[in-house]
């Protein structure tokens, strides 16, 4: 005592004096320590704040005890035990159970205190081990592996189709719209189109794997060494090299356009009247495919005119190549814009989980600097939009740069806070916390570290939706750091750090272990999702915030210990200077400390920002204490509550693939596509090896190929005039090879010697293989693409065809639901298909199957995460009144986001599902750590009220800030899944911040439950 008195301020000699009453106190000198304490130390006290002061000795606030000195009085054994009689079981089983972990927590802190160093360095050693599983990570990006669930049809239709066709082809293509005038139909037009055509043909190559990449050649070439000869006797080869780029539907590569009607020749459009003549149907001649009687590209002189047996090329279809085709009165069409549209080679592989191309990518990129140029040439002619295969990953490339620009700024504002609002801005650099700020973010980057590897040991995939995951934890972590330093802070200060540290993890240990706990067992549940992405997301954030939980109590806890010794000796903060005298300014300005306030002789406390929040909680619990105003805070509450249930009944499931792009050229293209097409998805009718091709075919009309291809034209959900069924035109070829000799006038006797197999013993397969591969196959080798054969055998085996269509547009996502079980219905109800052996499938179904079982999930993640949530606070927090207040506050809040969102303009989707599942997780820690603290305060239940808001609310309330201001930085993000997370997780701190700092509070002291029994005397 006269050690301690030795400092000679009045303010010391208050704290002595109490801490020596303190001790007296413990030796059970209750009352007269208490009148001793009331009367002669409550004069200087009062004139220092609502608690406590700074002194000389280190400058440490302290808290003796609760203001209405209630629950000094609790540690009478009497008061005690008749507090406990008057308990109800369930109030007396939540007691113990605080009891119980609050002795196990101490004791942990105690032991991490006492031994920092050695328990970092365990906490090193188990997290080096663990993020070692990195080296096994997998990547997955294929978007079917991801958002499609296992189970579906789609997915094992996509496997038959991949195997099978694999990725046929990229695509490219180019939009006009002519700048003056509203006709596209013009010279100009047609002009600047042929320019872009010309120039991918003549310009796009490029150097690859030692090879000269073309766009392509000429398909046939004079071969000497062929055995046949056409009409004239010159023999001829097929050709498509290897090094030619472009894809071939036919014998020309796939280059469609307008130009195809005038057979691609600009004299043929030289004057508008040229052009009017032309278009005067919607359905024309693609002149361009046309063929001669021996197979070759018809010559300028020999005009492309239907001859009798012969088979021509596709049609154009006006709707297709141009806008808004519109017949006027003069019987010619006119149209608001034309596009070229070309496909290439496809040479995906498969690396690291993720879909790639290099030869595509490099020659597209040639491509897209073709056509830069031209749009610079002709700016003055026309506007140009333009897209590629590649164009979507180097957009949403770009936007990720971008956005991982803000995530990066996040972090940092995170870190500032956590470390401005953390440090003793009256004490100089010694009351720094810069560097226990930043190994707080070790401990998180630790716990990511964890997850990842103990994940891939496991051999869960890894998605570009973990990249969200470090931005949960940190949320989780930054939280739990405030708790945990609150809780110290708080503790007495001329207690060893030891012992401080364990009475804080008494008391923060268990906050931390509900919300923690409810955490991890509701991201648990979300892991029986069927959607492999959110699935293996849902058991990282589980480890994570495991690991974050584990490391928060040991690691960060341990560097606590130490930079607490750092603070007793006075030593300045990792950038300061090694030693501060007090009052010292050290190294750097701003860690000058405030002069000191001396009021009548009396060293005033320093008002920290701490404190300041501190205050404002008293402020906000003095105000919210009155009667009206709880009345009020209901009422506005069950407004509030009344809003988003609407909204939650208006929600609906809806995607769309503008939200998905950011801004740039390639949504611009697919702006102006949906203004100026009839857009749809390119959709096919397969069918399996298990189905006898040969015995279908002998039933004719009955035949259930023909059958599929009439019902799959016929439905409603189906451009009809985009179907051209290969058994149409192989039913023209077996009807032109049974026409007996002589063949009629026009036809030459060549033709059949050439195009038919005419042996009566030939099977099925055999002409069907003749009349799909044979290069001078006159319509057949058009479908090459769409009959694959089994050459191995012979006769060749059919092992799968396909019938190709387009699939109208749906209006929203629940047209597009009903056009896939449309479509399903119309192939699968054709008599003869009872085994499924013809389906139909689109690419979008993996989508659509998607968004068919969304909102499933959805409710059932959130149905399942809520009953977790109340079995993980139930069992923790046992207080049925503290349980029911925190869960009904808890659902509100969900309902809420939910209903709030939908005013915000958001659905349901596969992002707003995920963010949901986190913004779930999040809002738990605000009303947990409130209502279990509310339980440890005693007295009158609006003074349990303030006690709790000035204790845990302004470590809720710093929590929730520090992850808000990184939120707003995500505010200005271009993407969509940033954007979207920016305003769910708005909603979720503003919200959560409401219900758990002014409702549940009101709420709590309404219903009052039975407080722990204070544990002070145990400590």
């Amino acid at each position: 005592f006269c050690s301690c008195l030795s400092k000679r301020s009045t303010n010391a000699v208050v704290v002595c004096r109490r801490r020596f009453l303190l001790v007296k106190m413990s030796l059970g000198d209750y009352s007269e320590s208490v009148r001793s304490m009331d009367s002669k130390s409550v004069q200087l006290s009062s004139s220092l704040g609502d608690e406590s002061n700074s002194h000389a000795d280190g400058g440490f606030p302290h808290k003796l005890e609760s203001d209405d000195g209630y629950s000094r009085r609790q540690h009478h054994p009497a008061l005690r035990a008749s507090k406990i009689e008057n308990r109800s079981c369930m109030s007396r089983l939540a007691n113990a159970s605080n009891g119980f972990f609050a002795r196990k927590f101490r004791a942990l802190g105690l032991a991490v205190g006492s031994n920092p160093f050695r328990v970092i360095l365990v906490s090193v050693v188990v997290a080096a081990a663990l993020a070692s599983g990195v080296s096994q990570l997998t990547v997955e990006t294929r978007s079917e592996k991801l958002w499609v669930p296992g189970n579906t049809r789609a997915q094992d239709d996509r496997v038959f189709v991949d195997e099978n066709y694999g990725g046929d082809a990229r695509f490219g293509s180019v939009l006009l719209k002519p700048k003056t005038g509203t006709n596209a139909f013009t010279k100009d037009t047609l002009d600047a189109l042929y320019s872009f055509r010309e120039r991918i043909e003549r310009d796009a190559f490029v150097e690859y794997d030692g090879k000269n990449i073309t766009w392509g050649g000429e398909y046939w070439v004079v071969d000497e060494d062929v055995e046949s000869a056409d009409a004239a006797g010159v023999k001829y080869s097929q050709t498509d090299r290897e090094e030619w780029q472009c894809y071939r539907y036919s014998k020309s590569c796939a280059m469609s356009s307008i130009l195809g009607v005038f057979d691609n020749k600009p004299a043929n459009w030289g004057t508008q009247a040229l052009i009017n003549a032309k278009l005067t149907t919607d359905v024309l001649v693609n002149e361009e495919n046309c063929a001669t009687s021996n197979g070759l590209k018809h010559s300028d002189t020999n005009a492309c005119t239907e001859q009798s047996g012969e088979i021509l090329g596709p049609d154009i279809y006006l709707n297709q190549t141009s806008g808004h085709p519109t017949l006027t009165s003069e019987g010619h069409y006119t149209a608001t814009s034309v596009t070229l549209q070309f496909l290439m080679k496809n040479f995906d592989v498969v690396k690291d989980g993720e879909k790639e191309d290099k030869r595509g990518e490099a020659f597209e990129e040639k491509i897209l600097e073709i056509v830069r140029e031209l749009e610079e040439e002709l700016s003055s002619t026309v506007s140009v939009e333009y897209a590629v295969t590649r164009s979507f990953g180097d957009e949403f490339g770009s936007a990720i740069n971008s956005d991982i620009l803000k995530l990066q700024i996040a972090f940092i504002l995170i870190l500032s806070y956590a470390t401005f609002m953390l440090s003793k801005g009256g004490e100089g650099c010694v009351g720094s916390r810069v560097f226990i700020s930043g190994m707080g973010v070790v401990s998180i980057a630790l716990a990511i570290g964890s997850s990842y590897g103990l994940c891939s040991y496991f051999g869960l995939f890894f998605s570009p939706l973990m990249n969200v995951l470090p931005f949960l934890l940190l949320g989780i972590g930054v939280d739990d750091m405030f708790v945990l330093v609150n809780a110290y802070d708080n503790t007495n200060p001329y207690l060893s750090v030891a012992e401080r540290l364990g009475n804080a993890l008494s008391t923060a240990g268990m906050s931390i272990t509900v919300t923690s706990f409810t955490d991890i067992f509701a991201f648990l549940i979300g892991s029986t999702t069927s959607l492999p992405a959110l699935r293996n997301f849902c058991f990282y954030a589980a480890f994570g915030i495991f690991f974050d939980y584990f490391y928060q109590l040991t690691f960060f806890a341990a560097f606590l210990a130490i930079d607490e010794r750092r603070r007793m000796q006075k030593r300045g903060d990792c950038f300061c200077c090694p030693t501060c005298e007090e009052g010292a300014t050290c190294c750097i300005p701003c860690c000058t400390p405030v002069a000191p306030v001396v009021v009548n002789g009396v060293q005033q406390e320093h008002v920290g920002r701490d404190r300041v929040t501190k205050r404002a909680m008293g402020s906000l619990a003095k105000f919210l204490a009155k009667n009206p105003v709880k009345v009020v805070v209901l009422v506005v509450f069950a407004g509030i509550a009344a809003g988003g249930i609407s909204g939650v009944a208006k929600i609906k499931v809806e995607a769309d693939v503008l939200d998905f792009l950011p801004p740039g050229y390639l949504k611009d293209w697919v702006i102006a596509s949906d203004d100026e097409f009839s857009r749809g998805q390119g959709i096919e009718v397969y069918s399996m090896p298990e189905f006898d091709y040969a015995a279908d075919y002998a039933l004719g009309d009955n035949s259930v190929l023909k059958q599929a291809a009439a019902a799959f034209k016929e439905n409603p959900y189906v451009q009809d005039e985009s179907v051209d069924p290969w058994t149409n035109a192989f039913d023209q070829y077996i009807a032109m090879c049974e026409i007996p000799d002589p063949p009629p006038m026009g036809m030459p006797e060549i033709w059949k010697t050439k195009n038919c197999v005419n042996d009566s013993a030939n099977t099925y397969n055999d002409k069907l293989y003749k009349f799909i591969t044979h290069p001078s196959s006159p319509g057949g080798y058009r479908y090459v693409s769409d009959v694959k054969f089994d050459n191995t055998t012979t006769p060749p085996t059919i092992v799968s065809t396909r019938m190709r269509g387009t699939q109208v547009e749906g209006e929203n996502t629940a047209a597009t639901i009903e056009a896939m079980d449309s479509i399903r219905s119309t192939i699968d109800s054709i008599s003869g298909n009872e085994q499924g052996y013809i389906f139909a499938y689109n690419e979008d179904f993996l989508n659509v199957e998607q968004y068919k079982s969304i909102d499933k999930e959805a409710i059932r993640n959130v149905s399942l995460t809520l009953l977790v949530c109340f079995i993980v606070i139930a069992l923790l927090i046992v207080d049925p009144l503290t349980v029911s207040c925190v869960f009904i506050n808890l659902l509100l809040i969900v309902i809420n986001i939910l209903g709030y969102m939908q005013v915000w303009g958001l659905n349901i989707d596969s992002v707003t599902v995920i963010m949901l599942v986190i913004a779930l997780g999040l809002a738990v820690d605000y009303s947990a750590h409130i209502g279990r603290n509310f339980l440890e305060k005693h007295g009158h239940p609006n003074d349990r009220m303030r006690l709790t808001l000035q204790d845990m609310g302004v470590a809720v309330f710093h929590g929730a800030m520090s992850t808000m201001v990184a939120v707003l930085v995500l505010g200005s993000s271009d993407s969509y899944v940033f954007m979207t997370f920016f305003k769910q997780l708005f909603l979720c701190i503003s919200l959560g911040l409401a219900h758990g700092l002014i409702l549940l509070p009101v709420c709590l002291s309404l219903c009052n439950p039975n407080p722990y029994d204070d544990l002070g005397e145990d400590f």
